[in-house]
């Protein structure tokens, strides 16, 4: 079965904090409009299901919030709790489901496509929008309402898969791997430098970031040892640890065996351009997710309120 939570594969950094709501609750939201996308290896086994329609889109598809939905795949079924105006990003082969909150943590003008360009050309031709290449070989596709304009569309041959596009103002901080590498290097002679000029004690920018933080459904804690844990919030399951360290506008994470990870500091909140942000929040006990009878049980009390 699937797993409602998501799951990080290394970091997975999500979106502002007020998704204080729990984790086995919908959110509520003005919007009753909920939006599901498939990665391929989600597609190749699960199927989604809700008010007499069932697919397993390459875009994102618009369901009713209120009506009840499920994760269909070869060893069952399983209750996919909708959430209005929020994305579920169905991943892999096991089904995890990571949760975006549409207009904060995931744009709804904006899609990453992975395709060929007369593919992403054709596309954006159907949607009335426009491509533009990215570096990693990818597509930003970009129209006004594009997840409704998308949303129950069969894409051209080619279109392999849809992304949501995370991506936040660079303008404030877009940090490339060459000036990760100089920073890094450079760091030591900075501190040294600013211990000789009698300005900062070591350790003090790690000083000012301990605490707790929140994206999304994940929480990351800076402790005054200089180490840092990622939790999934709904279990409370450690999803990565390592050591941290901070110079300038910048919060460098360490994994053993992972690639850093580099953060830009606005005020109180640790951003990625290519992801989201983590805002401080105060800690909250973490709980297990209900089992699936449960689940299938308050869902079908829910649609029948309705």
């Amino acid at each position: 079965m699937p797993r409602r939570r998501g799951l990080f594969l290394v970091l997975s950094l999500l979106g502002p904090a007020p998704l204080s709501a729990g984790c086995a609750r919908p959110i509520d939201a003005p919007d009753g409009t909920a939006y599901v996308l498939l990665d391929p290896a989600a597609r190749a086994r699960w199927t989604v299901e809700s008010d007499g329609w069932r697919g397993a889109p390459v875009l994102p598809v618009a369901l009713d919030a209120a009506e009840p939905a499920l994760l269909r795949g070869p060893g069952g079924a399983e209750v996919l709790e909708l959430r209005g105006g929020m994305l579920a990003h169905v991943r892999g082969g096991g089904g995890e489901v990571r949760w975006l909150a549409v207009g904060e943590e995931a744009r709804d003008d904006r899609l990453t496509v992975r395709a060929s360009e007369a593919a992403a050309a054709a596309l954006a031709a159907l949607v009335d929008g426009e491509i533009t290449a990215r570096r990693d070989g990818l597509w930003t596709l970009a129209a006004p309402d594009l997840l409704e304009r998308g949303s129950f569309l069969e894409p051209p041959a080619g279109v392999i898969e849809a992304l949501p596009d995370t991506r936040r103002d660079r303008a404030a901080f877009t940090p490339s791997a060459s000036q990760d590498a100089l920073d890094a290097l450079a760091a030591p002679a900075a501190a040294a430098a600013g211990r000789a000029a009698g300005t900062q004690e070591p350790g003090s920018a790690e000083a000012e970031l301990v605490g707790l933080y929140a994206a999304g459904l994940r929480t990351l804690l800076l402790d005054a040892s200089g180490g840092f844990t990622i939790e999934d919030r709904c279990t409370g399951a450690v999803i990565a640890t390592g050591a941290y360290s901070a110079a300038g506008d910048r919060v460098m994470l360490r994994s053993p065996g992972a690639a850093p990870i580099v953060l830009g500091r606005d005020r109180e909140r640790l951003l990625h351009p290519d992801l989201a942000e983590f805002a401080p929040l105060a800690p909250e006990p973490s709980r297990r997710a209900e089992p699936e009878s449960e689940l299938i049980e308050r869902a079908g009390a829910g649609a029948g309120e309705e």
